[in-house]
């Protein structure tokens, strides 16, 4: 439970901060576009799908398009959904030094034994 709270009180802040200079991020380059796509079309499944199909067919065949288009969603999407990326790599970084069973494949010897 320690380690929970020790992780929490490392990634909680990092995410508020990445939170906060992503709701006051400018909008630039390949944002402008899916910013504008957001206004004109709106968002619904059928032309999400729309979207990613066409990405694909006629363009160079990213899936980072489609996540960027969600990420550019009107409303606090952006800013609550960018950094999740982030803290997920963080996780992933610290999970091996946090729990050797996952890495090394056997648990850590107690001095007991």
């Amino acid at each position: 439970m320690r380690r929970l709270a020790i992780w929490a009180a490392v990634v909680v802040p990092i995410w508020i901060v990445m939170v906060l200079c992503t709701h006051w991020e400018p909008v630039q380059r390949d944002g402008w576009g899916h910013l504008i796509w957001q206004r004109h079309t709106g968002l619904t499944w059928s032309n999400l799908i729309d979207f990613a199909r066409g990405t694909y067919v006629h363009n160079n065949p990213r899936l980072g398009q489609v996540a960027t288009l969600l990420m550019f969603t009107p409303g606090p999407w952006h800013a609550l959904v960018t950094p999740l990326p982030t803290t997920d790599a963080l996780d992933a970084l610290t999970i091996p030094a946090t729990c050797p069973t996952m890495c090394c494949g056997s648990c850590p010897r107690t001095a007991a034994s």
